[in-house]
């Protein structure tokens, strides 16, 4: 009698493992040659926006504010589309700290085909300023590509940023669990620069 149940509790254990490594292994897939599929993803966000700022000044690429001018690859700069222009008149500088409405996704994937959202100012599912109040961040915390698009915004602005992971890697962004090598998507919304004292 003993050994029998010493059989089947065996059987059940060994069964729970084979059965959760494959889920492990399952959920692997959505990030599999991640680090491709972002290089991938930003050159043809890059080459699209070369092709579209001449004639479209809502496109912009602009190269990280850390990096010298003799830098000219696509992983030096960042990609801007303009979703709303702002009336404000002053920019962010680098040692400033601005109020924000905020999401940050990754690349899309199978799983979420708008890219996974992993960070997010606003409490809606669909972003709306009447009823969201700004984050305050400082602009020298955040990973170079995000400081970067800060700096060339105005109060008022809503962009979508995209950024190249080797400008994206931060310790503002250290405490979430993201795979290596993940370019990021910002929408964000400079609501405000926070007055000095």
């Amino acid at each position: 009698m003993k050994r029998n149940l010493l059989y089947i509790l065996l059987l059940m254990i060994t069964t729970c493992v084979v059965t959760s490594c494959k889920e492990e292994g399952d959920s692997n897939n959505e990030f599999s040659n991640w680090q491709s599929r972002n290089n991938e993803y930003f050159n043809k966000v890059y080459k699209e926006a070369q092709t579209a700022s001449s004639t479209n000044s809502n496109i912009k690429i602009l190269r990280s504010w850390s990096l010298g001018n003799e830098l000219q690859k696509p992983e030096d700069h960042i990609v801007v589309k303009v979703l709303e222009n702002g009336t404000g008149t002053k920019t962010p500088v680098y040692n400033d700290s601005v109020y924000v409405h905020v999401q940050k996704r990754l690349i899309p994937s199978a799983t979420y085909p708008d890219g996974k959202i992993f960070s997010q100012s606003w409490t809606t599912e669909v972003f709306n300023p009447s009823v969201s109040a700004p984050i305050e961040i400082a602009v020298n915390a955040q990973c170079d590509g995000f400081a970067t698009a800060l700096q060339h915004m105005h109060v008022g602005d809503r962009w979508r940023v995209y950024v190249p992971y080797a400008l994206s890697e931060s310790n503002a962004e250290g405490q979430y669990d993201l795979p290596s090598h993940s370019m990021r998507i910002y929408d964000v919304t400079l609501a405000g620069i926070k007055a000095e004292k």
